[in-house]
This record gives structure tokens, sequence and C-alpha cells, in this order.
């Protein structure tokens, strides 16, 4: 069932719309749609309701779990109607950066079966991207029973006891063993994986990160197949920890510092902000209405734009 709550941004360059679903089971989830310029999309998929890992960075981890959706409540974001039916938009490539840690639940791997089956779905895994955290169990049964599908690690700090702090999930899986697990992934598959960094001012934007993330790289048996996509942060609902985006010129300096220590690195476009659509934003207005959770949001519009998932 889809909720009459869609909320739409456009841009010069691209549009984004996010929409609001709902299941059978209590609690709400949201998909987000980029449309660009030259004529395809993209759409970031949710997979779960909330997220129970507490990231301090993100908005859908201060909302805390739900639920896990189902594979079916999955598929029907990437299969909405309205957007398959845009021909002058066609979806070229589907993302798990939505709502939740997708690892987190079991049935995203139910759910990238139907995605990838000619029958149901139809993508191919070179065009769906799963970003996790590093839930490192699960991480080794997607390489292996999905090898084709495009991996993004979120990493924010290559220093255990900082990470912890960001991502809790440090302290049960460390980031060195979803690391090797991808190592061993592309000097099988010869597939390039990426490691996001969201960059935070003052916090872990120093000279001394980039170098300690640009020896992560380095050290693995395939150094170029590993890249890193910088993020500047976006203001998220619900985040009581005093972060603040990044100037436009230390985010250029981070990534030229990368650069010059010799590894593959981009900084990832933003869009979607005004409307709560970017990365790390999506909280499905829980935490605009935390007495009523089940409610239905209100929709509101922007004209600003979204994260490229």
């Amino acid at each position: 069932m889809i909720l009459p709550a869609t909320v739409v941004s456009s841009g010069e360059d691209t549009s984004v719309e996010k929409v609001l679903f709902s299941g059978d089971k209590p609690g709400y989830f949201e998909a987000v749609r980029s449309r660009f310029r030259d004529g395809w999309s993209s759409i970031c998929l949710s997979s779960q309701s909330g997220c129970g890992l507490a990231c301090t960075f993100c908005a859908t981890g201060a909302v805390g779990l739900v639920r896990n959706l189902d594979a079916e409540e999955i598929l029907a974001q990437a299969l909405y109607a309205p957007w398959q039916r845009d021909r002058a938009f066609p979806v070229k490539s589907i993302a798990f950066m939505g709502m939740g840690e997708p690892l987190a639940n079991p049935r995203i791997f139910t759910a990238l079966d139907m995605l990838t089956d000619p029958q149901v779905g139809g993508w191919s895994p070179r065009r769906i991207t799963v970003s996790t955290v590093g839930f490192a169990p699960r991480l080794a049964q997607l390489v292996a029973q999905h090898p084709h599908v495009t991996i993004t690690l979120s990493v924010h700090s290559p220093f255990p006891d900082q990470r912890s702090v960001l991502i809790p999930l440090q302290k049960r899986f460390p980031l060195e063993a979803s690391v090797d697990i991808l190592d061993r992934h592309v000097a099988a598959t010869r597939r390039r994986v990426f490691l996001a960094y969201l960059l935070i001012d003052g916090v872990n934007d120093s000279a001394e990160h980039a170098e300690h993330l640009a020896r992560l790289v380095k050290h693995r048996s395939r150094p170029d197949l590993f890249k890193i996509s910088v993020i500047a942060y976006n203001e998220a609902a619900g985040v009581t920890a005093p972060y603040r985006r990044p100037a436009t010129r230390t985010v250029q300096e981070f990534v030229a510092r990368l650069r010059s220590a010799g590894v593959a690195v981009s900084r990832r476009q933003q869009f979607g902000t005004g409307i709560d659509a970017a990365c790390g934003q999506l909280h499905a207005d829980y935490l605009n209405a935390r007495d009523a959770p089940h409610t239905p949001p209100t929709p509101r519009t922007a004209a600003t734009g979204g994260d490229t998932p």
C-alpha cells in the first residue's frame, strides 16, 4: 500500500522525489528517486522501517528499529508504478541506501533474488548497489551469493575508537573484518568496491584522517579496485551530536590529500537536502511526530536537491 505522502524536489540538474510507503504491518518507510538531466533515474530503497544501529550522524538511527521489511515490500519500492512508467527517465540503477542497514535484514537476500530474477524485477546485479556499515557475517554471505552486486562500505573514520562512536556496530564487527572480506572479494571477482566516507567538520577531516584512510586502501591486495566516495555531512533530524557540514574548501582539500596519496577518490554529488532525502536524512517523519509514530506525515516540497545513490 502506498500512502498519499509524496515529496518532490526539483533543481537545475536533477529532481528528487521521495515517496512514503506502508505495508500491512505497522511502520513507514521511504524510497527516493533521483532523475538526471541526461535522461535516466536512480532509486534509493529502504530495507527497514527505522534502524537499530544508532549511528550518531543518521536520522534513521535516531528513529530506532521499527521492523525489518519483507522482501515484497522492498520489491514494491523498486516497482513503484509511476517511476516504472516514466519512459523519459527510465530507472537504470538501484541502491540500498535508504532507511535501515540492509545486511541487518536477512530478507535482503530474497529481495535481491527477486530484483535480479528476469521474470520479476529483471535488473542486472551490476546495476544494484548494497550499502552497509559493516555487518560482516552477512557481508560475506552477500559476496558469496551475489558477487556481481556493487558494494559500498561506510568507513567514516579509519580509527577504531572514533569509528565506534560514529558507528556503534564497530564494537561487534570491526572495520578491518569487513575490509578483509572485500579484499578477498575484489581479488576473486575484479569488481570495484566503494568506501563511503562521511566528512564531518572538525571531527574526521584532518590530514591524519586522510593519511590513515589512504593507508587502509593501499594495504589491500588490489588497492586499484577500492574507491573512496567522500560525502559532506548533511544536517539530520534527531541527531544530538554537534556535527556540522564542512566547508567546501575542507572537502576539496581532503579529496586532494587522498588523491595525492595515490588512491582513487571522488566526491559524491548531493541532492534532496531540502526534503530530508539526502544521505543520512531519511526518517519517514517519525522524528516530527514521536507521539503518533504511525500517523501519515504531511507532504512538503522544496526547491533544492538530494543524494546520488
